[in-house]
């Protein structure tokens, strides 16, 4: 009787099932690892160096398949031992050293780990090829002695038979034994009656405090959450912002930053980091130089010779939490703080729409923790799309509000909170993401305006009120959306060519774990946002309830504005309709940014499944639901085999995978017992158990033997350190200059931090005629920022780089320093720093303007000339002064007294007569206001890709040119006007009539 009191069959069974989960993907992979077998050899050697074992697994011999040892001079005979991976050897080659020397063998022999012989090899199995001198046997021993000036001498072992080193129980065992044993244990000890009372009990108070106060219980529930999803960036000094998270910075090699004592990269299993990186990291750097200028951050003078900043779409100004990073000058720290405040914010939003349908706080509570540990946290690990789909939310929690407010105040506070959500998610840092997310949330939060039970005269006056603050929120963003299509039309993109990727149906399965998606591509790279398979519980009670689809009509409008987002991440609209909608046309990544949408609305439907399901759990309608819901589980999975025709096509996915489907039909079996019998055991064992294993993978890692398949961030760095070669290059910058880099220094657009103007940047937007001159000059660096410029591209790249303004370049350190042709050497620290004695002023006069038929007419002018500055304008173009072509004779005369703020570059030129004044920054049609002497001028394109003005007089000049987007002063006084509109309309609502009782909520 006492072993059945402390004892139950259930409890046992269902922690050795968990813990049998928990130990498979450790177990199945054991096929990957080094440590179970290796290669003996006992040897003594008369030189120093390096030996190598290498192993033919089918394809060929390869660094990437070796194993190497340090050679040392020993008195005695000693041990050398080469870690093995499994699988089947084709073939074994052994180099005894990197050198020259003499070498006694013996003992030849693979071994497990615990030191059982597996295979022998006699001294008469060594052949010689390449670099060896001779080759003597002496019983068991064989003598090798190297050629004299070999440098890498080579033995082949010659195999009778593939060696197969494979994979068994007793490994499995091995491996799978320390982790089975405690988390078995663990179990047993939760569902313990004597444990599982007392736990039950001491939550009870927590539960009755929850309950009073679910709002507070939904914060705190999002930031527990949050804290363990996100420990290594709270507690071990990591970031989302380290270059080692795969970027580079200053230095072309890790560590890339002075100080810094990172050497390795973490593994980011191929995902998009450099976007922030790249790019995001250094917006707010030059934001806060305008702002310190008191200017608005239109330009950006630091990149591709001058862009548009505000007009990217892209550059957060406007973000609330963009100033935290601002006023902390791109800091690392201040980047970490955002991801986690954006994290805490899709949490508790997501939590707080299900309480606003559903008022279930269970419900609430289990999406609020598990939305903290979602698949699209792997696969955008640092991307600034976190940004966007995380206060994404805020829009449909902000809709929930509105559909339940009961009185006007209540409404005017919910329509403030709906514009200022759609703000937050236009400026979060993403175009794609962010205007499909406003799109896809706010027709969500329509249709629950329209399915919910309200009257139709308070529903008609809620559309009409919402649609008059959208119509202001239009207004109130124009300088944002009108920027943008006035640099989208100036500019050039990637994005150019419409067209549409999709993700396949049959792989459906993959959206709830994106491990199934990276089956079918090479090397397991990330594919696709993906939520986590305890949503999809929630998601598939609803879809396999009847009944819930005629009375839960939150759940039906959730569901209905899921289609159109799934119909185009999933292919149902056909590449031929999607490449005729205006903007769509332009995403490509169709699958990924419809998914995106997919997670917000897909998770609440979630808690509409689950509300029903805890509601029904002390019931019996548990029975037909949850055999439907594994059935249909079932069918995804099975169509997911047959349409890819995979087996198992990763060691880590067949122990996973059978661990995903093992944790997710044990949870609900479990509570449903644990309910049905009375034993909070179970559900004890269930929740601490089993849910990790449906979520420890989209959680952030401090180390695992699996990081390639969950996030191990970076460790922290400081991005403003300073350096001797950086404080020499501030020294030589005496009047406006560009710094340039060799190899994969000064990475792209690391010089917005140390404010070195560029001549390369990855941004989406950017001059299409600065495009082509790059291409004519074979910048390749410009569209391929992870190219290297090399010396031997110098002759053409220098002259290039001179009518850029390039005077000065960096290197990493060479012991000797590299030659490049046409610069000099100033000085060698931590940086090879070197001078361009022919670089172009930034602005000069000249009296002659040449013409040119094409882009490449005109690299050639550049590379067939005298290597001083010249005008010359494309023939094409017209407006441009009448002015001698000849070069031979030209007037040249550099600007000075320059000028330069975030946005307006000014100078003067002493001219001699008519002429034209070039500022080599790059030319936006209608985009500049320039003056002469205080007078408005036009301006014009000149040396193809830069801006030129004509100078009718001899004397001095001063020239301003200043950006200002076309239309935006138009796009200033529609943002004042949806300002007034938003106010007089927030006042009006406040102060009207009360609408009636408040909405109940609905069932």
């Amino acid at each position: 009787m006492m072993i059945k009191t402390w004892l139950d069959f259930r409890v046992i069974c269902l922690s050795a099932l968990l813990a049998l989960a928990a130990a498979l993907p450790v177990m199945t992979t054991s096929v990957d690892r080094r440590d179970y077998y290796l290669f003996d050899i006992t040897l003594t050697s008369s030189s120093v160096g390096t030996t190598q074992l290498f192993w033919d697994l089918g394809r060929g011999y390869n660094e990437n398949d070796s194993s190497r040892q340090p050679l040392r001079i020993e008195p005695a005979p000693v041990v050398y031992r080469y870690m093995m991976p499994m699988g089947e050897f084709k073939g074994l080659r052994f180099d005894p050293i990197d050198g020259v020397g003499t070498f006694n063998f013996s003992h030849a022999q693979i071994v497990d780990r615990k030191g059982r012989v597996k295979y022998k090899f006699a001294p008469s199995d060594f052949r010689a090829r390449a670099e060896i001198a001779s080759l003597e046997t002496r019983g068991d021993t064989l003598q090798v002695q190297t050629t004299p000036q070999s440098r890498d001498p080579v033995m082949e072992i010659e195999l009778k038979a593939p060696i197969r080193l494979t994979s068994d129980s007793r490994i499995w065992f091995e491996l799978g034994w320390p982790i089975f044993l405690p988390v078995f244990l663990t179990g047993l000890l939760l569902g313990t009656p004597f444990v599982a009372r007392a736990l039950t009990k001491l939550i009870t108070p927590l539960g009755a405090w929850l309950r009073a106060r679910p709002v507070s219980a939904i914060a705190l529930t999002a930031v527990v959450a949050v804290v363990i999803q996100c420990h290594p960036i709270i507690f071990q000094g990591r970031s989302f912002a380290s270059p080692s998270n795969g970027g580079l910075m200053l230095y072309g090699s890790l560590p890339t930053l002075p100080g810094s004592e990172d050497y390795m990269y973490t593994n980011t299993m191929s995902s998009d980091t450099g976007a922030l990186l790249f790019q995001h990291l250094y917006y707010p750097v030059a934001q806060r130089e305008a702002l310190s200028q008191g200017e608005l951050p239109l330009w950006n003078r630091w990149s591709l010779c001058g862009e548009p900043l505000l007009g990217q779409g892209q550059s957060m100004f406007g973000d609330p939490l963009n100033f935290i990073t601002i006023l902390a000058d791109g800091a690392a720290w201040a980047w970490d703080l955002r991801f986690l405040i954006v994290r805490w914010i899709f949490a508790a939003a997501l939590g707080g729409i299900v309480w606003q349908l559903t008022r279930h706080l269970a419900a609430s509570l289990l999406i609020t923790a598990t939305a903290a540990f979602i698949g699209f946290y792997t696969f955008r690990l640092v991307h600034p799309a976190n940004f966007s789909v995380c206060v994404a939310p805020l829009i449909l929690w902000a809709w929930t509000g509105l559909v339940h407010a009961g009185t006007s105040r209540r409404i005017a506070g919910w329509l403030a909170a709906l514009v200022a959500a759609n703000w937050f998610v236009m400026t979060s840092g993403t175009m794609k993401e962010a205007y499909m997310l406003m799109a896809g949330l706010n027709f969500a939060g329509v249709l629950l305006l329209f399915l919910l039970p309200i009257t139709a005269g308070r529903r008609l006056r809620t559309l009409g009120l919402a649609a008059l603050a959208g119509f202001g929120f239009v207004l109130l963003a124009a300088p944002g959306w009108m920027s943008f299509l006035v640099a989208w039309k100036h500019s050039m993109t990637g994005y150019d060519k419409p067209g549409a990727v999709p993700l396949p149906l049959s792989q459906v399965i993959g959206f709830f774990d994106d491990i199934f998606y990276r089956q079918t591509v090479v090397d397991e790279i990330i594919v696709a946002p993906a939520h986590n398979f305890f949503l999809l519980l929630g998601v598939l009670w609803w879809l396999v309830a009847p009944r819930l689809w005629r009375s839960d009509r939150a759940g039906l409008a959730l569901l209905l504005a899921a289609l159109p987002p799934f119909a185009f991440a999933f292919g149902l609209v056909p590449e031929s309709i999607v490449v005729k909608i205006p903007f769509v046309a332009n995403i490509i990544h169709t699958g990924n940014t419809f998914s995106c949408i997919l997670l917000v609305i897909v998770t609440v439907l979630a808690g509409c499944g689950l509300r029903d399901a805890l509601e029904r759990l002390r019931t019996d309608g548990w029975g037909r639901h949850l055999g439907a819901t594994f059935l249909l589980l079932a069918g995804l999975v099975g169509v997911y085999f047959v349409a890819t025709r995979t087996g198992v096509k990763s060691p880590f996915f067949a122990g996973y995978a059978a661990a995903l489907l093992l944790a997710v039909i044990a949870l609900p079996v479990a509570a449903r017992a644990s309910f049905r019998l009375a034993r909070p055991g179970l559900l004890w064992v269930a929740m601490v158990l089993g849910l990790p294993l449906l979520l420890w993978r989209h959680c952030q890692i401090g180390d695992t033997l699996f990081n390639f398949y969950a996030f191990v961030p970076a460790l922290r760095a400081d991005i403003h350190a300073s350096s001797p070669g950086i404080e020499f290059v501030n020294e030589q910058r005496r009047e406006p200059i560009r710094v340039a880099p060799w190899g994969h220094a000064l990475y792209p657009s690391y010089n917005t931090t140390l404010r070195w103007e560029g001549l390369y940047g990855v941004d989406a937007l950017r001059s299409r005629e600065y495009q082509e001159f790059a291409v004519e000059f074979g910048m390749q660096r410009v569209w391929n920022w992870n190219w290297r410029n090399d010396p031997d591209a110098a002759p053409v790249i220098v002259p290039a780089h001179d009518v850029l303004n390039a005077a000065l370049y960096v290197a990493d350190r060479s012991d000797p320093p590299r030659e490049y042709a046409g610069l000099t050497l100033l000085k060698q620290l931590d940086l090879d720093v070197y001078a361009s004695p022919t670089a172009w002023p930034r602005a000069f006069f000249t009296d002659r303007l040449g013409t040119y038929d094409t882009p490449r007419d005109f690299a050639q002018q550049v590379l067939t000339g005298d290597r001083k500055p010249f005008a010359s304008v494309q023939t094409s173009q017209s407006d441009t002064p009448d002015l001698p072509q000849e070069f031979a004779g030209r007037t040249v005369r550099a600007a000075k007294d320059y000028r330069l703020t975030a946005n307006t570059t000014t100078f003067t030129v002493e001219t001699t007569g008519p002429g034209v004044a070039v500022l080599t920054e790059t030319y936006y049609a209608e985009d500049f206001q320039v003056t002469v002497n205080g007078k408005p001028a036009p301006y014009f394109r000149v040396n193809h890709a830069f801006k030129g003005v004509a100078i009718d007089s001899a004397g001095r000049h001063e020239i301003t040119f200043a950006y200002w987007p076309q239309h935006f002063t138009a796009a200033l006084w529609l943002c004042a006007a949806g300002a007034v509109i938003l106010l007089i309309g927030f006042i009006c609502v406040w102060r009207s009539a009360p609408t009636g009782g408040n909405l109940q909520p609905v069932t």
